[in-house]
């Protein structure tokens, strides 16, 4: 099964990411390894902070950080992410 398939507050994550666009979202950690984990790490990948900011706000209107599975989200800029080599290090799967 997919990660989305796996954990369906993943699909609905991506789905406000592609609503607002200029923006990437990862997921990593124990989640991308299947069904078991307790949070769900998230990296968003963003160029201008007020794309974040509409993101998180989202997030938290459709309560999405008030239920399990935890979400913790780590945002970047690009630069960052390849500085840190951060989607390989981490075997970041992309979801939106």
């Amino acid at each position: 099964m997919s990660v989305l398939g796996d954990w369906p507050v993943l699909a609905e994550v991506a789905a406000i990411a592609q609503a607002i666009g200029g923006i990437e979202v990862w997921c990593f950690g124990s989640v991308s390894r299947g069904p078991t984990a307790r949070d769900v790490d998230l990296l968003v990948v963003y160029e201008e902070r007020a794309r974040v900011n509409e993101f998180r706000s989202k997030i938290d209107e459709y309560g999405l950080f008030q239920v399990p599975p935890l979400l913790d989200l780590i945002c970047m800029l690009p630069a960052e992410v390849k500085f840190y080599d951060f989607l390989r290090v981490t075997s970041a799967i992309r979801i939106a």
